[in-house]
């Protein structure tokens, strides 16, 4: 199905997508770098590069592994891409709470 697909790419297409809304909501070019992918959050929330790897590979395991569970039981497609959909407001949600941590330690000098 299509739509299990989707969830194979979920972590990247989530973390592309959510930067991208990012950097336009804050009036910058969303092509141009910065450090606001969620390895970068991860490594200013204080994990090492071991950690956010292990993070990073975590969820990128787990969402895939969601869709295609998903699949397997025959869930419609329509259902599939309601939970895509509501698994990336989620991550959106986490993230912006994340990164005003990150921005609030910022300018308490943390």
């Amino acid at each position: 199905q299509p739509v299990t697909a989707l969830y194979i790419a979920s972590l990247p297409l989530f973390d592309m997508t959510f930067t991208v809304l990012r950097r336009v909501a804050r009036g910058t070019s969303p092509f141009r770098p910065d450090r606001s992918h969620i390895h970068h959050l991860l490594q200013d929330l204080g994990f090492s590069d071991v950690s956010a790897l292990l993070i990073i590979l975590g969820f990128g395991t787990l969402f895939p592994l969601f869709g295609l569970q998903l699949s397997i039981t025959g869930a419609s497609e329509q259902f599939q891409f309601f939970i895509f959909l509501f698994c990336f407001a989620i991550y959106c949600f986490a993230m912006n709470k994340a990164w005003k941590k990150v921005d609030q330690r910022d300018i308490l000098g943390q």
